[in-house]
């Protein structure tokens, strides 16, 4: 039965190199201009994908933070520093991720206005 499954396994790491070997020899034999229009939509990809991700992850740690805060105040336990210093902290990250979550659209858009000023000033 191993015997079985080593030969599947074997097959399986050939076809992947196949695969591999075909996709480096078809992008070598496509056209420059197909070439760059592939690179510019896969930066474009790169770029939306890297934006939401990051913006998903800043809500996720506030939304985290609020919690511990939530916890904070339904919590029954006697304070103590380590509780009030976490809190802090909390209501800090809540703070600073939450803005950064929210300032990162409008960075994003006064960096393409920028850029099309720029573009419009070079062609004239």
């Amino acid at each position: 039965m191993e015997m079985i499954e080593n030969i599947g396994k074997v097959l399986a790491v050939l076809v992947s190199l196949g695969g591999i070997f075909k996709f480096v020899k078809d992008w070598i034999l496509t056209p420059a201009e197909d070439q760059q229009r592939v690179l510019g939509r896969l930066k474009t990809w790169f770029t939306k994908t890297t934006i939401v991700v990051t913006t998903l992850m800043c809500f996720v740690v506030s939304a985290l933070s609020i919690w511990q805060v939530i916890e904070f105040g339904s919590s029954q336990d006697p304070l103590t520093r380590k509780a009030v210093l976490l809190l802090i902290a909390s209501l800090w990250n809540t703070v600073a991720y939450g803005g950064f979550g929210m300032s990162i659209p409008a960075l994003i858009k006064a960096i393409r206005l920028r850029d099309a000023m720029y573009r419009v000033e070079a062609q004239t």
